[in-house]
């Protein structure tokens, strides 16, 4: 959901780059009565991820609030001083699986870590830590029991911190409106993603592996961790063309696209690093000098998503 390659900055398209790429591509071509029949573009995947770099969760439901999907990074990791720390530094993370304990936005989580005992732990204190993410100060109810586990984890101390108050922190009013906020995503509250795009990116990658004589690197969207996957008869790239979305009952408008950063060249699974797929990207798909993956959305409207919901665009 960031951009650049060491650090995360989004990308900044205005209006004449999202019709121009609308103009580029769209939506697929109805098959005719001799092809394979391709089905309307659907949720494919619902996915949160509570602790913020951590391992994601899937849905089969999600209920859609003002800040994103319910449950979605309401906790997030801080070094001692308050600065805000990821995966793009402690790839470990993506390996730490964090399951609300309770329900999605209640104070409580279960930790778990490959090789550590598993961890519950409830945000119920009173002290608070600030921090800032991307330039935006933060605040959240430190969970002092975590920080033993997670200095284990991670190799040095870290603290962890719940949101309260997913209504605190306002989206960059030069891409929302007043009173529309997030909660510890790294700007926007949903991120949605195609799998026709990924598939073109792995087509990207590939071909680029053949030229250089490398081996492969295969691609799952776990790479790009969205909230919202979309299959069916869409053109690649499509979705950056998009001014709004209705998916099932909720509709959700394009605030930005998405920049990609290093945390896309971390397999997630084997923690291996390559340079794929940041530099295909790179190279075949940039809006004003960002590389970008998948749209940054804001809702319009509160609802509940689920797997196989009509997704229906308004380019």
């Amino acid at each position: 959901m960031t951009a650049g390659t060491s650090q995360a900055v989004d990308a900044t398209p205005d209006d004449a780059d999202r019709r121009a790429d609308a103009s580029r591509v769209g939506v697929a071509p109805a098959a005719d009565a001799a092809a394979p029949h391709v089905s309307a573009p659907h949720v494919s995947a619902l996915r949160v991820h509570p602790l913020k770099s951590a391992a994601p969760l899937p849905l089969d439901e999600a209920h859609v609030d003002p800040w994103g999907l319910r449950g979605d990074r309401r906790w997030m990791l801080v070094e001692t001083d308050g600065q805000m720390v990821t995966a793009r530094k402690d790839p470990l993370l993506l390996h730490v699986t964090a399951t609300p304990a309770g329900g999605l936005d209640e104070p409580r989580l279960r930790l778990a870590a490959p090789g550590r005992p598993a961890l519950e732990v409830t945000a119920d204190g009173t002290s608070y830590l600030p921090s800032t993410i991307w330039g935006a100060d933060v605040r959240g109810r430190h969970v002092p029991a975590a920080d033993a586990w997670l200095a284990e984890v991670v190799g040095r101390p870290v603290r962890l911190l719940w949101c309260d108050d997913p209504q605190d922190r306002q989206i960059d009013l030069d891409h929302a409106e007043p009173g529309e906020t997030v909660v510890y995503q790294d700007g926007f509250p949903l991120l949605l993603t195609t799998t026709a795009s990924l598939g073109l990116v792995q087509r990207w990658v590939d071909d680029a592996a053949r030229e250089q004589g490398t081996g492969p690197v295969p691609l799952t969207m776990a790479r790009f961790r969205p909230n919202v996957v979309v299959d069916g008869a869409l053109e690649p790239l499509v979705e950056q063309g998009w001014d709004r979305v209705r998916i099932g009952e909720v509709t959700f408008r394009m605030a930005k696209h998405c920049g990609r950063c290093v945390m896309t060249t971390y397999d997630p699974v084997t923690l291996a690093k390559t340079k794929e797929p940041l530099r295909s990207i790179a190279a075949h798909n940039t809006i004003g000098g960002r590389i970008v993956f998948g749209v940054n959305l804001v809702p319009e409207s509160t609802g509940t998503l689920h797997l196989g919901d009509p997704v229906v665009p308004s380019p």
